[in-house]
């Protein structure tokens, strides 16, 4: 399989601010986008726009997370 690394992550959090300061200021990850409810961050050294979502719920924990893959074939098997 041609599973190349994890695309994204979205984690649900309590508190939105809190989560920002904690994966912006302590982890180093960079604010890309907003939206209400969201925010979107990645790595320094990531192409992409986004690779974690945080997401302010009223229950922590992990939302979803997907798979760089080689090729669209490799979802089928």
């Amino acid at each position: 399989m041609g599973i190349l690394r994890i695309g994204k992550v979205a984690i649900n959090v309590l508190d939105l601010d809190e989560a920002r300061r904690h994966y912006g200021d302590f982890l180093g990850l960079t604010e890309t986008a907003s939206a209400p409810g969201e925010a979107y961050f990645k790595g320094w050294d990531e192409y992409d726009h986004h690779s974690v979502i945080l997401r302010e719920s009223d229950r922590a924990g992990l939302d979803h997370l997907a798979f760089k893959v080689r090729f669209p074939d490799d979802l089928a098997r």
